[in-house]
């Protein structure tokens, strides 16, 4: 080795030294193990606030009729995600065969089963789905816009649905809300309003691509969510899909033999399951057991039956989406 070569390795090496310790210390370079710890510690502190032999003597005891029933209503909510997501992209202009979105799916349900965050299966669908140009060049703005407009019209599904059981519950529940379920949801729509403003202040000062990506977006809500009678077809679509995810719910708390009564449908099951849009988490585990053991003796059932139930939803949801492995045999884009 040259003599200059030797002194820029040896400059070279201190340098990349110090910027894996900077890297180290940023706070975002942590964030994926606390997705990793925090699920654990919470569901360990769940099971020990509550009657931890109940909730697994019923997982254990669990009718496997309801189970195959959940996962049967898994593979609904995966196909009428796969047709919601084919109708936005293509009122975008992107056309994406049946076969195709099925199979594109499945895999990003399974990867956002288990990875930390919730959004890397959406992340991996853009990059296998996304258009290119007349030269060969690959053009991400339009696959991207279309997945967050889809996944988009599926969190305010959730959210409205939540809100009217709220609105609902003193009527059918004969008490009030629990302050904390009111927490979540002011917590979620606070975010959302966040969300928007930042993006409202990226359109007008962040980087050219930035305000024209955002921009963009004017143009394309009108398109994907309102002419032409969108609004109908997304809000059935999603409407729908939000009652595959509490229907699943309901048929683990069957298994269990711990079955919710047909208020829980809008009160404590969306609220539950509305913890698993939080970003801190894998598929919402630890949080949706949690809220779950709050809210069950809500509706006069105990604690260790809400956990059971949460825990084999995700059990269900996880092996419902386990054919999106065959998806990895076919390379995208």
């Amino acid at each position: 080795m040259s003599d200059r070569a030797l002194e820029t390795t040896t400059v070279t090496a201190p340098r990349r030294k110090r910027s894996l310790l900077r890297a180290a210390r940023s706070p975002r370079a942590w964030l994926p193990v606390l997705r990793i710890v925090a699920p654990i510690l919470i569901l360990s502190l769940t099971f020990i606030a509550i009657d931890a032999d109940a909730a697994l003597s019923a997982l254990r005891r669990a009718d496997i009729l309801p189970v195959l029933g959940g996962l049967l209503v898994m593979q609904v909510q995966i196909l009428l995600s796969a047709e919601r997501w084919r109708f936005t992209a293509a009122r975008l202009g992107q056309r994406i065969p049946r076969k195709i979105a099925y199979r594109e799916y499945y895999l990003t349900t399974l990867v956002n089963q288990v990875v930390p965050g919730g959004m890397g299966g959406d992340a991996l669908r853009a990059a296998r789905n996304r258009t290119r140009d007349e030269k060969g060049k690959a053009r991400w703005g339009l696959t991207v816009r279309a997945i967050v407009l889809e996944r988009a019209a599926g969190q305010i599904a959730f959210f409205a649905v939540t809100a009217v059981g709220l609105i609902a519950w003193p009527f059918v529940v004969g008490r009030r809300a629990p302050d904390e379920s009111t927490q979540v949801l002011i917590s979620g729509l606070v975010l959302v309003g966040v969300l928007a403003l930042s993006a409202a202040l990226a359109a007008f000062f962040g980087p050219g691509r930035v305000r024209a990506f955002i921009k963009s977006f004017g143009p394309d809500l009108k398109r994907a969510y309102w002419q032409d009678g969108a609004w109908l077809i997304q809000g059935l679509l999603s409407v729908a899909l939000v009652f595959t995810y509490v229907g699943i719910f309901a048929l683990a708390a069957l298994a269990i033999g711990r079955p919710v009564p047909a208020v829980a449908w809008i009160t404590v099951i969306p609220l539950a399951l509305l913890t698993m849009l939080v970003p801190v988490s894998i598929s919402g585990w630890g949080l949706r057991e949690a809220v779950a053991a709050a809210l069950w003796p809500l509706i006069l059932l105990p604690s260790s039956a809400g956990v059971a139930s949460a825990v084999l939803y995700g059990l269900i949801s996880l092996a419902g989406a386990l054919p999106g492995l065959l998806a990895l045999r076919r390379k995208r884009a």
